[in-house]
């Protein structure tokens, strides 16, 4: 089975990687920042650059919850600053508002975590 060379972007600055063998190892490193791993076999080497920590489901799901509620916050804070003025908005800034709640709205769903 043959093995894949394709390196990924660098973990740290999104540069690109290049490999190459010098004196005793295989070296995989970023073009842009430096970055780099080796070691004596290639595949090894190509193998340890391309790996990624996944981010922890719990990290995740808690910076959701984050998110959502800060949405709903600044939800109810526009709701409330309406209520407060007792002005009407000017058509204009009434687009401008609405176009905010969507896209609250929109993150909030997206966002939502089951």
């Amino acid at each position: 089975m043959p093995v894949d060379t394709t390196l990924k972007p660098c973990p740290f600055c999104g540069g690109v990687a290049s490999s190459y063998w010098h004196v005793t190892h295989q070296v995989v490193a970023c073009e842009t920042c430096t970055a780099g791993v080796t070691d004596a076999a290639p595949v090894k080497a190509i193998a340890a650059w391309n790996r990624r920590a996944a981010p922890a489901a719990d990290d995740l799901r808690a910076e959701n919850e984050r998110l959502r509620t800060d949405c709903a916050s600044l939800l109810a804070q526009i709701d409330a600053l309406q209520v407060n003025t007792g002005e009407d908005l000017e058509a204009e800034d009434r687009a401008i508002v609405d176009q905010i709640r969507a896209d609250l709205r929109d993150t909030q769903e997206a966002s939502h975590v089951r």
